[in-house]
């Protein structure tokens, strides 16, 4: 997923919950960088894969957004 497939889809998950509350700068800089964390992930020894957003979602939500869905 490109970054700002993340973010949408953040936000549908939000709006599917029935919260309609306008997001906070907070909230933005948040799925910002579960965007990037969804991107690639660099271990030390070098090697890279993709994340899949699905798993970042549910271990993350709470913490990155601060609010359940």
């Amino acid at each position: 997923m490109k970054p700002w497939q993340v973010i949408d889809r953040q936000i549908e998950l939000l709006r599917s919950a029935g919260d309609n509350t306008p997001l906070s700068a907070s909230e933005v800089m948040g799925m910002i960088e579960m965007a990037e964390v969804c991107q690639v992930i660099t271990y030390g020894d070098g090697i890279k894969f993709r994340a899949d957003v699905h798993d970042i979602e549910k271990k993350h939500w709470d913490k990155v957004l601060g609010r359940v869905a």
